[in-house]
């Protein structure tokens, strides 16, 4: 199991192509790039953290191709909303199993939102999307597509990356975040029966996608 983070992935945004560049001839493209590199790199047990901008289509299932698109897209999800990312975007989001937060702070000098800090903290480092890789103050760690060739980055890279600025341990961070989004997806108990989901002896315990088994370790 291992976890990725992405950013600004803008699906179904046409003139984002023309904003940033992009190497695409039309935005059906540029979605198919994304949905296929992403299934390409994550596994269904995976992790990705989303860091906003996933579309600017916040009534999703008003588009049927976006939200197919959508719903393809492998592993446990786990958005940080962000400017574009609208509230009923959000709460289609939820009932398709995403985790929706404002931010996630999973060690004491990493914070992950989508809008990069407008002045870092001394000894935190800031792991982000929103600017498309304009931003490169000390501190500051962009993941978005933008960036990171179009497709979701593995934990262990992003670490190396935060390094250059604070020392974060990979390992550290993976399981963390690994056991933030079990304990979140635990709080559910086990459908036709009367056990909690992490119940019991470790032999006998019901898991949620190996996401317990995996926080454990």
């Amino acid at each position: 199991m291992n976890v990725y983070f992405t950013s600004d992935t803008h699906f179904g945004h046409l003139n984002i192509i023309k904003y940033c560049n992009r190497p695409f001839a039309s935005v059906e493209e540029m979605d198919e790039t994304l949905v296929r590199n992403w299934n390409e790199t994550v596994g269904h047990e995976d992790i990705v953290v989303h860091l906003g901008d996933l579309t600017l289509a916040n009534r999703l299932p008003n588009h049927p191709r976006l939200f197919d698109a959508i719903r393809v897209l492998k592993g446990h999800k786990v958005l940080i909303g962000g400017n574009h990312d609208g509230n009923k975007l959000r709460q289609t989001l939820k009932e398709l199993g995403w985790l929706v937060l404002p931010e996630l702070n999973p060690l004491s000098n990493v914070k992950m939102m989508h809008y990069p800090p407008v002045i870092a903290e001394e000894g935190v480092v800031y792991i982000h999307g929103h600017s498309h890789g304009t931003v490169t103050r000390k501190g500051c760690v962009d993941v978005g597509v933008d960036v990171v060739g179009f497709r979701p980055i593995p934990c262990s890279q992003v670490a190396e990356l935060c390094s250059v600025h604070v020392a974060v341990d990979g390992l550290l961070l993976k399981q963390s975040i690994l056991k933030f989004v079990a304990d979140a997806k635990c709080a559910l108990t086990v459908p036709d029966t009367f056990i909690a989901c992490g119940e019991g002896e470790k032999q006998e315990r019901f898991y949620c996608s190996g996401l317990c088994l995996e926080a454990d370790k």
